[in-house]
């Protein structure tokens, strides 16, 4: 196991999975898309973030040991970081290019993980208010791999955020759906083509968009 970053622990992974399953149960009613499946084999996960709720809803479609980002400001804790590195965690600094946490969340592909990220860094409040990242079309480009589209909705209403006790008596519904993978367009990683990398990062966000509207409206489910 790296420092910060390696392989889950598959059991840890599958015990966490089932305590934030049962504690997401008491914010809300999570409903999964019929023939929603985290493909097997490497792939970029990309999902729309909008409340801590996410986590449960995640955990409900995403059943194998992945890889994902977690804020570096989660290491300050012994227990916590042992555990969200057992998870997969691969701890990034926020606000700039951290380019040593890519270049594991790389690594963490090619060795034929999933890797799961939220493009626009941070919870927001209105689907395309922030501008995604470019770091998942780097992986994806660079490791080969495809990307899946996850549309969480729901999941704000159910834990609003500076909310943290749970409303058993409302349980609002949190519908989860995952998307068709699908390949980017080849494209150089570089500089030069950084506007070119942020179209396609808009463009992958697009996708997830229209299914978390889908949701929203109930269609489909």
């Amino acid at each position: 196991m790296s420092k910060d970053g390696a392989a889950s622990s598959a059991w840890v992974f599958t015990l966490s999975g089932v305590a934030v399953r049962a504690i997401g149960h008491f914010y809300g009613k999570v409903v999964v898309k019929a023939g929603s499946r985290l493909p097997d084999g490497p792939c970029v996960v990309i999902f729309n973030h909008s409340s801590v709720m996410d986590v449960a809803a995640m955990a409900h479609v995403v059943r194998r040991p992945v890889a994902f980002w977690a804020k570096a400001e989660l290491r300050k804790k012994l227990l916590v970081r042992a555990w969200f590195r057992a998870c997969g965690a691969v701890f990034v600094q926020r606000g700039g290019h951290d380019e040593e946490a890519f270049a594991r969340g790389l690594e963490q592909l090619r060795r034929g993980l999933a890797f799961c990220l939220a493009p626009e860094g941070t919870r927001h409040h209105r689907d395309g208010d922030r501008k995604a990242h470019t770091g998942f079309v780097r992986l994806a480009l660079l490791a080969g791999v495809p990307v899946v589209p996850i549309a969480i909705s729901g999941a704000r209403n159910a834990l609003p955020p500076g909310h943290y006790l749970p409303r058993p008596w409302r349980r609002p519904l949190v519908r989860v759906e995952v998307g068709r993978p699908f390949t980017l367009a080849e494209m150089p990683v570089d500089e030069a083509h950084r506007e070119d990398l942020a179209l396609l990062a808009d463009e992958a966000m697009g996708r997830v968009y229209s299914m978390k509207t889908a949701l929203d409206e109930g269609r489909g489910l």
